[in-house]
């Protein structure tokens, strides 16, 4: 009799099925993925990081415009709507409705050794200012990835800890 392979857990079968939806994403330096799953296990909507509907986008261009235009801050010039973003966006399009679900976020499973260290990296560091703000407003529970786990509050925290840092700065700079 053959030897039965092990079910995979609920939290890699979504991180896989992220790590699919990642290989649509049109951005050259990171394919990133997520998905929004309710409590019953139904995934309500999907995100890759990409431009706006219908406009140009690096993948097509071949070129990223953030790499030659430089950056003064962490998403001047990047034309790209990440993943969470994308995913939030979808089930409003769809009448989707995310409180208290999970999202699930992941890179490209045909990502390059340099996607995957930049993803490696800020996989790690949770959700960018960004996307956090809107993932708390629209009431996500938990946001995992392959590498770490952070809850509603989490994301609150790390909101605080960054508006505190920049008020800081700001009155520092102020002098």
């Amino acid at each position: 009799m053959e030897e039965r392979k092990e079910r995979i857990s609920k939290t890699e079968y979504y991180l896989r099925i992220a790590s699919m939806v990642a290989m649509r994403s049109t951005c050259l330096k990171v394919k990133f993925g997520a998905i929004i799953v309710d409590d019953d296990g139904v995934i309500l909507s999907t995100g890759y990081n990409g431009s706006a509907r219908g406009s140009f986008n690096c993948d097509d261009l071949n070129y990223c415009l953030q790499e030659h235009l430089g950056s003064r801050g962490f998403f001047d010039y990047c034309i790209a709507v990440h993943a969470e973003e994308n995913a939030v966006i979808n089930a409003a399009r769809s009448g989707a409705k995310i409180k208290r679900a999970t999202l699930y976020l992941a890179a490209s499973a045909d990502s390059t050794p340099k996607q995957i260290e930049r993803a490696y990296e800020w996989l790690n560091k949770g959700p960018c200012f960004r996307c956090r703000r809107i993932l708390i407003n629209a009431g996500i529970k938990e946001v995992v990835t392959p590498y770490k786990r952070w809850t509603f509050n989490d994301l609150v925290d790390l909101e605080r800890e960054w508006f505190e840092n920049a008020y800081r700065k700001a009155r520092e700079n102020k002098g």
